[in-house]
């Protein structure tokens, strides 16, 4: 199959030749690529674009030092739906897709990473951050803990907090399918009204069954507090635990097996 940047596909290609046709008052949409359309729509395999894929991982890892890796679980996964991808054409995918700009493949940007996992954190997760937060040599509270991950800020002195330098703060780099990720189409069906037909939506998702890779750089001044296996045990117990990405709440973003590695 003929490689090609799958974001341009998604996001340009599929809408080329686009024919705008005014109808009893209305404007319809028709035409597009019909090429893109089914590629997308029958599942398209990223073993196909392997040689981009290893690209994307291997930026991410130049600046990373560990990483996580899950199985896709549940209904797959989401990310970028807030992106606009709806011109009014018949039966087209409805909501958008984050890809990378430089490569075409799917991947999940550091900031949403982050935000999920700072998220996490701050949720009633005694548990899972118990083993961080009871260190008797340097204690933390969780307000304090969440501060200096997330925020690059020591806040144990309230009267003098101190901001932490860029090499002294830890950076989420981002995340990315391996090369058994398969791109599928997935439906859901809001409904504004019990009595009301539903409004189907269907989108692009990752599916389930494939692997996803979380890349990290951990400091060397945030793991004197916390040693990096601890944060990565933590950080694996969440993803499984509360997943990531959009529509958790339909059994999307479910990460199972996570095992995390350091380098």
């Amino acid at each position: 199959m003929e490689q090609k940047n799958l974001g341009w596909a998604y996001y340009r290609e599929y809408y080329k030749g686009l024919i705008h046709e005014e109808i009893e008052g209305k404007i319809k949409m028709s035409g597009g690529s019909v090429e893109a359309q089914k590629m997308f729509k029958n599942g398209y395999p990223l073993r196909y674009q392997g040689e981009y894929l290893d690209l994307l991982h291997e930026r991410l890892r130049k600046s990373a030092n560990a990483m996580i890796e899950g199985q896709i679980a549940g209904r797959g996964i989401l990310s970028g739906v807030g992106i606009k991808h709806n011109m009014g054409l018949l039966n087209e995918l409805v909501m958008g897709f984050t890809f990378d700009f430089t490569t075409g493949m799917p991947f999940i940007a550091g900031s949403s990473l982050k935000g999920a996992l700072r998220a996490h954190c701050e949720r009633n997760t005694p548990t899972i951050l118990q083993p961080l937060l009871e260190n008797e040599q340097h204690p933390f509270t969780q307000k304090q803990f969440v501060d200096l991950l997330f925020e690059g800020k020591d806040t144990r002195n309230p009267k003098a907090p101190r901001w932490l330098s860029t090499y002294e703060q830890c950076h989420f780099i981002g995340a990315a399918p391996a090369v058994d990720v398969l791109l599928g189409t997935d439906i859901i069906t809001p409904h504004q009204h019990p009595l009301k037909k539903p409004t189907p939506l269907p989108f692009l998702k990752m599916q389930a069954g494939g692997h996803f890779q979380f890349y990290f750089y951990l400091s060397a001044h945030v793991t004197s507090f916390f040693p990096a296996d601890q944060l990565l045990d933590c950080f694996a117990q969440m993803l499984t635990r509360y997943g990531l990405g959009a529509k958790t709440n339909y059994d999307f973003g479910r990460i199972d097996q996570a095992t995390w590695e350091k380098f």
